[in-house]
């Protein structure tokens, strides 16, 4: 019950500090996945159930890469721009292409997530915050799960120790309090793995039934956990040889499971126009833009426009093309080292931004920040635990298996701190293993298991890059791509500039402390301290003009001068 109260309590917490300011509302910012997703829930509960309305989402880099592959294809500009002008209701030459790419009607993203925020936005209103709600409810049951599963693998103390360190994770609960997926998809991962201990131990058939509906929704999740149900259904078909016990009834149940997820999913496309069987179409997109020979891990999803656009425009976004393109260009040598760059970043502290920034997050949510467990902490000692906990490995082997799905997802295809927010709660049953051997062990036990935790530590601690900052330029002007933007533009469309003054000072109250500059010992560094200084210098130009415009010399001139001083701040540090 302690560690049900905690979680509910940390998690109101949160609730309360990211409520009170913009930072809910992250959804609003039409660049992200949030807003994608958003949209996609209100179309639902609007009433397109089949979603036949949802195409790709059109963000600025997906008219970047069209715009590279129209500038090669001219052609295909002019016969796509005559499709566009054809089409009802009306669309671009740009999203004509890239539902091209995307298999039409076929789902952009994985559809389930988008579905339960649609039958929440219809049952209670469209409000992110009543998604929030179960979300924050699953995140309490992801740490319940990883309780129970690691007290019943590694015995009563490790399962208190992983409840704490559940507990005290901050970026286990970070992305709860945002429309995406990845919480829902930690918990899945440990349900199905809760699911599989107890259909083997039992044997009854309801059970795996349940287990193989609960793998089919979890792919309709995120497409990886197909990878997951082939390695259960291997794992069950290895286990019950071991026992003795017949295979046909079991395996035949958890195929019943899947055909029930499988078949609504076959459903929708069959009356869309679609494969029976097509989940994400950005899959292809995904794996060629995070594959390149040039790829940089530790920059999560960057991407270089002609070799997105080249690819896809010679294989038409098929999926088994596009792989066998993106790796023609590389050598076994360019290959492997694409793949261990990933898997290097996959156990590496840092969260690595996409969508939303855990470490600008923490600024506005203090109880993010007090929390102490991050994958600084967990990512040693959770490899040292998965060495150890071999000895149980035909008890864990479930969770081992959810495991590797993960990191050969990660290693595969893309590292996001929001990504591998699933494998931190898989591999805290591990690091807690680890601590109570130290506390347990002694003499050179306990030295040698204390030195492979340092010694991986070192590696998994190492520095960023010097020239990386913690937090982006978007981040930081990401209050007023949210919330103060939209206002500026109302009070000035209504010919109110005392309104859109207001709008400007509330924005500014998020302006960083710029005399933190690296060598104070700030989070800022080189080129992003300077653009973003930069960047707040014109906010307080731009508000200075529209005080001056009500006649408010006194406070215009403070906000000129304060532009000023931080123009001539980024200067000095340019030079």
């Amino acid at each position: 019950m302690s560690l049900v109260f905690l979680s509910m309590l940390l998690r109101g917490v949160y609730f309360v500090e990211l409520n009170r300011g913009p930072f809910i509302a992250l959804h609003h910012w039409d660049q992200t996945d949030m807003h994608y997703f958003d949209g996609w829930g209100r179309a639902i509960a609007g009433g397109d159930w089949l979603s036949s309305s949802v195409g790709v989402p059109m963000h600025a880099w997906h008219d970047a890469v069209a715009g590279r592959y129209f500038s090669d294809h001219p052609d295909s500009r002019t016969e796509l721009e005559r499709e566009a002008a054809a089409a009802q209701p009306p669309t671009t030459a740009d999203r004509l292409l890239w539902s091209r790419w995307t298999g039409g009607h076929q789902f952009y993203q994985d559809p389930l997530h988008a579905y339960l925020i649609g039958l929440t936005y219809a049952l209670f209103g469209a409000d992110p915050r009543y998604v929030f709600v179960w979300q924050m409810m699953l995140g309490v049951l992801t740490n319940v799960l990883i309780y129970q599963l690691t007290r019943r693998l590694f015995g009563e103390l490790a399962g208190a120790v992983a409840g704490v360190l559940a507990v005290l994770c901050g970026p286990l609960m970070f992305y709860e309090l945002f429309l995406l997926r990845d919480s829902t998809i930690a918990v899945s991962g440990l349900g199905i793995v809760w699911l599989t201990m107890k259909a083997i131990d039992t044997g009854r058939t309801r059970w795996f039934v349940v287990l193989g509906l609960a793998l089919g929704l979890a792919t309709l999740l995120k497409s990886t956990f197909a990878l997951l149900a082939l390695i259960v259904a291997t794992g069950i078909i290895v286990s019950g040889r071991r026992a003795s016990r017949p295979l046909l009834l079991p395996l035949g149940a958890m195929a019943c499971g899947l055909a029930i997820a499988f078949g609504a999913l076959a459903a929708r496309n069959a009356v869309v126009g679609a494969p029976p069987l097509a989940l994400a179409g950005s899959g292809a997109l995904t794996f060629v833009a995070s594959n390149d020979v040039a790829y940089s891990a530790l920059d999560g999803f960057n991407y270089d426009e002609g070799w997105i656009a080249d690819i896809l425009g010679r294989t038409d976004g098929r999926l088994l093309p596009s792989l066998v393109e993106t790796i023609r260009p590389h050598t076994v040598a360019t290959m492997a080292t694409v793949l261990w760059n990933k898997f290097g970043a996959t156990w590496h502290w840092y969260e690595i931004p996409n969508n939303v920034n855990f470490y600008y997050i923490r600024l506005h949510a203090p109880v993010i920040a007090w929390l102490p467990m991050t994958f600084f902490v967990l990512s040693p000692l959770s490899l040292v635990g998965l060495f150890l906990g071999l000895q149980r490995r035909r008890a864990a082997w479930p969770l081992y298996s959810l495991v590797v799905c993960h990191v050969l997802a990660l290693t595969l295809f893309l590292v996001l701190g929001r990504l591998r927010v699933a494998l931190v709660a898989a591999l805290i049953p591990f690091a807690a293993l680890t601590i109570v051997r130290l506390v347990r062990a002694q003499g050179r036990v306990r030295l040698a298991t204390l030195a492979a935790v340092i010694g991986l530590g070192v590696w998994t601690g190492r520095p960023l890059p010097d020239d990386r900052p913690l937090i982006g330029v978007d981040d930081w002007m990401s209050p007023f791509v949210i919330e103060y933007q939209s206002q500026v533009k109302q009070a000035l469309d209504a010919g109110n500039r005392d309104g859109a003054v207001a709008a400007y000072l509330a924005f500014l109250r998020y302006e960083p402390d710029f005399s933190k500059m690296p060598s104070a010992g700030g989070v800022f560094t080189g080129a992003s301290d300077r653009e973003v200084a930069y960047r707040f210098a014109q906010a307080h130009a731009v508000c200075a003009e529209l005080l001056r415009g009500s006649g408010r010399a006194a406070d215009a001139a403070t906000e000129e001068a304060r532009a000023r001083t931080l123009i001539a701040e980024a200067g000095s540090a340019e030079r």
